[in-house]
């Protein structure tokens, strides 16, 4: 990922003060089901594209930055009992992506607020291939651990070059 800010953001940021505030939009999707959960921390939905984000107060922990895999702990309300249903129901877990998205590229004068004409929407921070795991749900919430995938398990290469795959390099 690009550590740079877009510079939309990065004049925000570097005013002395900013009606613009930094939103968190989370994305749920699971490959056993077409529905998605897309959640973003305001008191109004937004519409970005064609994809509708609902209003959302979820809450969560800071990525930890260690040896270990990145980690977190994220907490957020039971909006849609047929999708997160689906969570409970599921053995693998669901993949998650975290975006911190300013205002100011936003209408906010609109219901669901929409993108401004002209603006491409550039994340100030995106997390993509967090997993859901470890999740438990109640009446009112989802509560769940993000765990970025430990590629230190994974085999690697997971082809191997043996003569049946690659018989030209095992001549002579």
């Amino acid at each position: 990922m690009s550590r740079i800010v877009p510079s939309i953001a990065r004049r925000s940021h570097e005013r002395s003060s900013s009606p613009d505030a930094d939103l968190m939009f989370m994305e749920v999707t699971h490959r056993a089901s077409a529905d998605v959960i897309r959640l973003v921390i305001d008191g109004v939905d937004y519409k970005i594209g064609d994809d509708i984000w609902h209003k959302s107060f979820f809450e969560y922990e800071l990525v930890t930055d260690t040896e270990d895999p990145p980690t977190t702990r994220v907490r957020f309300a039971n909006v849609d009992r047929k999708s997160v249903g689906l969570l409970t129901r599921v053995v693998d877990p669901a993949r998650v992506r975290l975006m911190v998205i300013t205002s100011a590229y936003f209408d906010l004068s609109t219901d669901p607020r929409t993108v401004k004409a002209g603006y491409t929407i550039q994340p100030t921070y995106e997390a993509r291939s967090l997993d859901l795991i470890d999740v438990t749900i109640n009446d009112i919430t989802v509560e769940g651990t993000l765990k970025s995938r430990d590629l230190r398990q994974e085999v690697y290469p997971n082809l191997r070059a043996i003569k049946s795959r690659l018989p030209g390099a095992h001549l002579r």
